[in-house]
């Protein structure tokens, strides 16, 4: 019996799934005696001290009665552990799956996957999501839906897009083989998330669109307020600040009229990058540390990170550096935790771009590249092409002319490519300073005409002050 719980064992569990008359004491003594067990520390818990023999007492079993044993296993677990069953969901699940109750199985892996994601042990849950679905009915579409979002949210963190492609195109076809439309918005607005994330900010607003829509005739208020911030940030990104400004402002009135806290911080900090974008730093500093303690409180460590990471923005452009620097450590030190990949290519680029401004180039160079692969690696084309713009400065500043044309050209086809108009004139920015640095006034002067023209079109005026500072240098 003791072989069914593995290698080492509590005898608490042994204790309940023997039957009462059982001398187990007895039984514990003339094991140790013969070198059978081994007892740990801790006095309940024993060691096979052989592989091989616990293995032999396993094999030896009939198959009818080792289904038998596991089942008594994994309700000894629920009994035994009660309240207390933390880090053993997953033997609970295993215990299930070996007794042939596939159901259970699915239930307790899925908790086993919950468990494992909320301490961000993100194999762990994929493993135990895998286990899952693999044991789920196909008609059970509820519960098969639930496991691969939990399982895409993973893949999304750690910038395994093929992986999370899969897992939302199956949960695209089982929301639209449902009736469910809580289902159908709520698969929209995670449709909407991965456009965001890979830069395709066009298809973004549509999934975003398409989820408030539906939510909104459910009344599915909590979709529908993430689709409309999410379609707010996307507007930010794209530069459209007016229009990102409406969507915020019912997301924040929603926010402060619910007790749903987490909306109320991603709402300050859409609204902290929108002030920022509008030049009002201190503003945006406001927004940031109101954000800030509610992610602590909700131990959303992904939330605490990313508002360190704009604070170190907000810093660095004022000139703060070292209290950047603080901000951009801190939030690495969580990231390494988290396993967040799109967020360490965003602290990572911060800090080159920060060696940058301190004039350690060397240093710069070596972060930027470093971010620049982690970009590509995870098809964060944003974040590419913002670590190319920033490399391109560095060469300009070490009168590398054509090596900043190279990187340049780079950056403005990584921008070209996602049709963002910031990401667009910053590449042509570095296009003309490369042009500066290589001699070729002529060609600059038309570029930095066409950027102030187009900054001027989408309202970016915060950085219209430094593109007319190199026209008159010009």
């Amino acid at each position: 019996t003791a072989a069914v719980l593995g290698k080492r064992f509590d005898t608490q569990l042994l204790a309940h799934m023997l039957p009462r008359h059982s001398n187990l004491e007895a039984n514990i003594e003339q094991a140790k005696k013969e070198q059978i067990w081994a007892r740990h520390t801790d006095e309940t818990l024993y060691t096979f001290r052989h592989s091989l023999l616990r293995d032999a007492a396993y094999e030896m079993q009939l198959r009818a009665r080792l289904r038998e044993l596991h089942l008594r296993a994994a309700e000894a677990y629920l009994s035994v552990y009660g309240f207390e069953l933390d880090g053993h969901y997953g033997e609970v699940a295993f215990h299930y799956e070996q007794a042939m109750k596939r159901k259970e199985a699915a239930r307790w892996y899925r908790v086993a996957g919950e468990h494992a994601a909320r301490f961000y042990a993100n194999m762990e849950a994929i493993t135990y999501f895998t286990k899952g679905l693999a044991l789920l009915s196909e008609t059970a579409e509820s519960e098969r839906y639930a496991m691969l979002r939990a399982r895409e949210e993973i893949f999304m963190l750690r910038g395994q897009r093929n992986e999370q492609w899969e897992d939302l195109k199956e949960m695209e076809r089982l929301a639209a083989g449902s009736e469910n439309q809580m289902l159908q918005a709520d698969c929209a607005l995670r449709f909407a998330h991965y456009y965001k994330t890979i830069g395709d900010y066009a298809t973004a607003l549509e999934s975003a669109e398409t989820a408030v829509n539906i939510a909104r005739q459910i009344n599915a208020h909590q979709i529908e307020m993430g689709g409309q911030l999410l379609w707010g940030q996307t507007l930010l990104l794209l530069g459209e600040l007016e229009a990102a400004q409406e969507r915020l402002k019912i997301v924040s009135h929603r926010a402060h009229t619910t007790s749903l806290l987490n909306l109320k911080a991603d709402s300050l900090s859409a609204l902290a990058l929108l002030h920022d974008q509008l030049g009002l730093p201190d503003e945006s500093i406001q927004y940031l540390n109101q954000a800030l303690p509610i992610y602590q409180t909700l131990r959303d460590r992904q939330g605490e990170s990313t508002i360190l990471i704009e604070l170190g923005n907000v810093f660095s452009r004022q000139g703060r550096f070292f209290d950047a620097q603080h901000c951009f450590k801190k939030a690495h030190q969580i990231i390494e935790e988290t396993g967040d990949m799109q967020l360490l290519c965003r602290v990572t680029i911060n800090l080159g771009t920060l060696h940058l401004e301190l004039g350690e180039y060397h240093k710069s160079i070596s972060a930027l590249n470093e971010a620049v692969k982690l970009c590509q690696s995870i098809r964060l084309k944003v974040g590419e092409c913002i670590g190319l713009t920033n490399l391109s400065q560095i060469y300009v500043s070490l009168d590398n002319g054509r090596k900043a044309m190279q990187v340049a050209q780079d950056a403005y086809a990584s921008a070209k490519s996602l049709n963002d108009p910031n990401l667009v004139g910053y590449a042509q920015r570095c296009i003309g300073l490369a042009h500066i640095a290589l001699g070729n006034l002529t060609e600059a002067a038309t570029i930095f005409l066409h950027i102030h023209e187009l900054w001027l079109e989408h309202d970016h005026l915060p950085f219209l002050l430094e593109i007319l500072s190199t026209q008159a240098y010009i």
